[in-house]
């Protein structure tokens, strides 16, 4: 009796090792199993599934065919006008996501001592002086005031520089405007940092040679004047902070000044700037002691 129940137990070890080995086996088959399943089972229905696609491209094909031009030309026209759409809303969404960038950009430039940023965003330009003249929607609510200069970014290089994009000259509660170095009413000191030598951008309110350019008077004699020389603004406004750029000297009068009359020197500035239109955003830099500035 002991040897048949001995017998008995290591049967049922036996057994149960084998199912457990079994089903460790099948589990291990069972990825492999699938795929191959389910590759014999595409092959098998792939002419099935392909006659019914061809019979249904048919139908399709031949309602296409049965209807009028007209209504084959409106359904054309829907589908241009959705593409339209489709296409515009993508170009919004670019050009949405270059302001954000431009903004961003603006917003971690390094702060100036006894200066604070205002960003304001560009509302507004004049159609027959968009080169001259632009509003902002920023006013004197937050604190902006007349002389306050007006900073941009350029992408030169694929690196971002801020410059002068123009001067405030009047201002409203909600609103600022805005003249640029090509407005011939802008009178203000500039100075070139190579030549060391101080002038004023209009002072003389004399046409420009070239559309792009900005004169630049009463430069003194005796310096020497480099064409490319950045032109920048000079510390003699407390609105205005020194050392922004505004430009380059593009062009220096011909004339001698040892055999003529002139007591000063006269040239051409090429604003940093050149199409205002260009830029959304901008920084308004107003002078700490304004006023508390409001949200």
């Amino acid at each position: 009796m002991k040897n048949v129940r001995g017998g008995r137990f290591f049967f049922n070890i036996y057994f149960v090792i084998i199912i457990i080995l079994a089903g460790l086996l099948i589990w291990a088959a069972a990825p492999a199993l699938g795929n191959f399943s389910r590759r014999i089972a595409a092959d098998f229905f792939h002419p099935y599934l392909a006659a019914a696609a061809s019979v249904q491209g048919a139908i399709a094909d031949r309602t296409l065919l049965a209807q009028d031009k007209e209504t084959l030309a409106a359904a054309l026209g829907n589908t241009r006008e959705e593409l339209a759409q489709a296409l515009a809303a993508s170009a919004r969404f670019d050009a949405v996501k270059k302001e954000n960038n431009e903004l961003r950009a603006l917003l971690q430039l390094e702060p100036l001592v006894n200066y604070r940023y205002v960003a304001g965003e560009v509302e507004q330009f004049d159609p027959l002086y968009w080169k001259k003249r632009f509003r902002l929607n920023r006013g004197s609510d937050s604190g902006i005031i007349p002389g306050c200069a007006v900073i941009a970014l350029i992408d030169n290089n694929n690196q971002n520089y801020a410059v002068v994009a123009g001067f405030v000259r009047s201002v409203s509660q909600h609103s600022s405007e805005v003249i640029t170095l090509h407005n011939p009413e802008l009178r203000m000191p500039v100075k070139l940092v190579d030549a060391n030598a101080v002038g004023y951008i209009n002072g003389e309110n004399l046409p420009a040679p070239l559309e792009d350019l900005a004169s630049i008077s009463y430069l003194p004699l005796q310096n020497q004047y480099r064409i490319g020389d950045s032109a920048v603004t000079t510390d003699f406004d407390p609105i205005v902070p020194a050392g922004l750029k505004l430009g380059e000297l593009a062009i220096m009068d011909s004339d001698n000044p040892v055999f003529s009359s002139m007591l000063y020197r006269r040239g051409y500035l090429r604003p940093a700037l050149s199409n205002p239109d260009e830029a959304n955003f901008m920084l308004i830099i107003v002078p700490e002691n304004t006023g508390e500035q409001k949200p």
